[in-house]
C-alpha cells in the first residue's frame, strides 16, 4: 500500500515536470519502475518522421524505488544494428521510501542513424522497455520552376509596354516574380508576373537587355533573359505648305466721302503656326516693318483710289494676302469751295422722249460735268417748279 502510494506520488512528479516543460512525452511504467522520453514537438502517437540528415534532440528520464537505478537508450537500425546512444549509467543514491532517478538530454544524428529507414529508438530503465519508431525520410528533391511564356520583344517608342511573364513549378510552390535586369525601370507585379510601363522616346530603334527572375521560395528559380527594342516610330509631321488667310474688315471695296484711317483685318494660319503680319499701299508705304498680327494697322487715305493690301507669314515661311480697293470723294466745302467729283449737275438729252433729265451721279462717263454756283434753296425751288411744269405741258 505504502510502496503503491509512493509510486503515484513519483509519477505525478514526472507529469508535472513533462507538463511544465510543454512538449510531448512517452512514458511507461512497470512495478516501482517509470520510464519516460520526450521530444520537442513530439508527436501523441510513439512514432516520429524527420528528414534525413536532420538531427534528433530527446529527453530521457527514469525513476525506480530501489537502491539503483539503470538507464539505457540505444539506436536499433533498421538492418537489426544496435547503436548505443545514451551511456549505462547506475545511481545508488537512496531517497529513502522515494527511490532514486536520473534523466539526460541526447541527440542522434545521421551518423548515428546511418539514413534513410524505420529504426527504433529504445529506452530501458531497469528492465523496462519504451520504444519510440524513428522514421528517416528522404529529403524531397526541390524542383526549379521554369519559365512557359513568351517575351513580347518590341514596343513602339512613348507607348505603354506589357508582358505577362509565367513560370510553371512541377512541385506547385507559390512562384514570385522579379525584374533582376530592369534598364527601362518597368515593373512588375511579384505574383502574376506582368510587367508594365512606358516606351521612351527614341532617336533610333534602341535594344534593352532583360532579366526576369522567377523562384519558387525553396531555392529553386529560372531567368528569363530577352531583347527589348524600342521602335524609332513617331513620324514627323508633314511640311507646312499652307499659307495664312487673310480678310480685310475694313475698309471696304466701294466709295467713301471722308478719309480713312484704320485698316482692320483677320489672319488665321490652318496649322495655327501664324507668324507676322504687314501691309503695303499704292502710294508709297510698301512692305511696312513685320509686326505681331494684332488685327489692326493705323492708315490715313489719300482722296481718289486707294489699294491696300495686307500680308501673313507663318514660321514655316508661307505667306497669305488680300488686297481693298476704294475711292475716297469728299463734298465740296463752303460757298467759295472748288470742285467736287460729288454733287454734279449732268443735263443730256433723251432720244425718245426728247425730255430733259437730271441726275446726280459720282461717274458719269462720256457726259459733260459742268459745276453750277451755288443756288439758294429758294431759287433751287422755283427752278425745280419750272421744270416740273415743262414736264407735265410738253
Amino acid at each position: 500500500m505504502e510502496k503503491n502510494f509512493v509510486k503515484s506520488i513519483l509519477t505525478g512528479i514526472v507529469l508535472l515536470l513533462v507538463l511544465t516543460s510543454f512538449v510531448s512525452a512517452l512514458e511507461k511504467s512497470s512495478g516501482n519502475v517509470v520510464a519516460g522520453i520526450w521530444f520537442d514537438n513530439l508527436p501523441t502517437t510513439n512514432s516520429l518522421t524527420v528528414n534525413d540528415g536532420t538531427n534528433v534532440a530527446f529527453n530521457v528520464y527514469g525513476l525506480a524505488l530501489g537502491s539503483s537505478l539503470n538507464v539505457k537508450a540505444d539506436l536499433i537500425l533498421q538492418n537489426g544494428t544496435i547503436v548505443p546512444i545514451a551511456d549505462v549509467f547506475q545511481s545508488s543514491r537512496n531517497f529513502n521510501e522515494f527511490g532514486v532517478g536520473s534523466q539526460g538530454d541526447y541527440s542522434i544524428s545521421q551518423t548515428e542513424y546511418g539514413g534513410v529507414g524505420n529504426h527504433v529508438l529504445r529506452l530501458t530503465v531497469n528492465g523496462v522497455v519504451l520504444d519510440l519508431n524513428l522514421t528517416v525520410s528522404a529529403v524531397p528533391v526541390n524542383n526549379a520552376p521554369v519559365f512557359t511564356s513568351v517575351p513580347v520583344l518590341t514596343v513602339n517608342e512613348g507607348v505603354a509596354y506589357s508582358y505577362d511573364a509565367d513560370g510553371f513549378d512541377v512541385d506547385m510552390d507559390t512562384l514570385t516574380y522579379s525584374l533582376s535586369t530592369n534598364p527601362l525601370g518597368f515593373s512588375i507585379n511579384p505574383t502574376t508576373g506582368v510587367i508594365t510601363g512606358t516606351a521612351p522616346i527614341v532617336t533610333g530603334n534602341q535594344n534593352y537587355n532583360v532579366v526576369v527572375t522567377v523562384a519558387d521560395g525553396n531555392g529553386g528559380f529560372d531567368n528569363q533573359v530577352y531583347t527589348l527594342t524600342v521602335l524609332d516610330t513617331i513620324v514627323p509631321p508633314p511640311a507646312d505648305t499652307n499659307a495664312p488667310i487673310v480678310t480685310i474688315l475694313s475698309p471696304t471695296n466701294t466709295a467713301f466721302t471722308s478719309p480713312r484711317t484704320q485698316l482692320t483685318y483677320t489672319a488665321v494660319d490652318p496649322e495655327s503656326n501664324l507668324f507676322q503680319c504687314w501691309y503695303s499701299t499704292d502710294l508709297g508705304v510698301t512692305n511696312s516693318t513685320a509686326v505681331a498680327c494684332s488685327g489692326t494697322f493705323s492708315i490715313t487715305s489719300v482722296n481718289g483710289i486707294n489699294t491696300w493690301t495686307v500680308y501673313a507669314s507663318d514660321n514655316s515661311g508661307n505667306i497669305g494676302s488680300q488686297t481693298v480697293t476704294f475711292s475716297v470723294n469728299p463734298s465740296s466745302s463752303g460757298n467759295g469751295g472748288g470742285s467736287s467729283s460729288h454733287n454734279k449737275k449732268v443735263t443730256y438729252s433723251d432720244p425718245d422722249e426728247g425730255k430733259l433729265v437730271e441726275q446726280e451721279s459720282f461717274i458719269a462717263p462720256k457726259i459733260n460735268l459742268t459745276p453750277e454756283v451755288e443756288k439758294s434753296w429758294l431759287a433751287r425751288l422755283i427752278e425745280w417748279i419750272i421744270n416740273f411744269l415743262k414736264r407735265i405741258f410738253s
